[in-house]
């Protein structure tokens, strides 16, 4: 139980709930719309349209939720496995790049070549450097130090890289999600209020 907190984090530890929540919000909202719809409209008219939002809200929710919680669960992994590095430089630079958002796609994506790279150089050239630098800290056990330090990191590193690459580019997908479905509503508001000046 004191295993999945130290790798994965508390916060991805608790996302399954937050998942849960949001795929019970969708399937509420997939029968209450149309629901909705037929008192606000009666007829067929009204029914479709509350099928229509309904639909959506399910598909959106669901989707926001699944995305969101992996992103969070990677993250997290991400995270605790820079940590293990004991690099405080990799380990800084992980948690920074987890701060910046990635609002579409295309910067999830740079995101995660950007974190792969970090993950796979900071591997390498730790196994060469944290040797040299152990040996010139405290000479012979240094040297040894370093070389654990340094194949540590080998594995570390690259699998940091690799969680936080999936994190990133899963956020991005949510939060592109978001935006198109947010510009569709904005799009159908312009529609209605443009609609009634069109009939005077």
């Amino acid at each position: 139980q004191k295993i999945l907190p130290a790798v994965f984090g508390m916060e991805a530890i608790g996302s399954p709930g937050n998942l849960l929540e949001g795929m019970a919000d969708g399937f509420v909202s997939f029968f209450r719309e149309p629901v909705k719809g037929v008192v606000e409209d009666p007829g067929l008219a009204g029914f479709g349209k509350g099928v229509a939002k309904g639909s959506k809200e399910f598909l959106g929710k669901t989707v926001f939720s699944l995305f969101g919680t992996a992103g969070k669960v990677t993250g997290s992994l991400s995270k605790n496995l820079a940590m293990l590095s004991m690099d405080k430089k990799f380990i800084e630079k992980t948690q920074m790049s987890h701060h910046k958002e990635k609002k579409h796609i295309g910067e999830g994506l740079l995101h995660g070549a950007e974190s792969i790279g970090r993950g796979i150089f900071g591997g390498l050239s730790g196994l060469v450097m944290d040797p040299i630098k152990g040996a010139k800290r405290s000479g012979a056990k240094g040297f040894f130090e370093g070389v654990g330090k340094g194949l540590l990191g080998v594995v570390t590193k690259p699998t940091a890289g690799v969680a936080a690459a999936a994190s990133g580019t899963l956020q991005s997908v949510e939060n592109t999600a978001k935006l198109v479905l947010r510009q569709k509503d904005e799009t159908k508001k312009v529609r209605r209020v443009r609609s009634p000046m069109g009939k005077r």
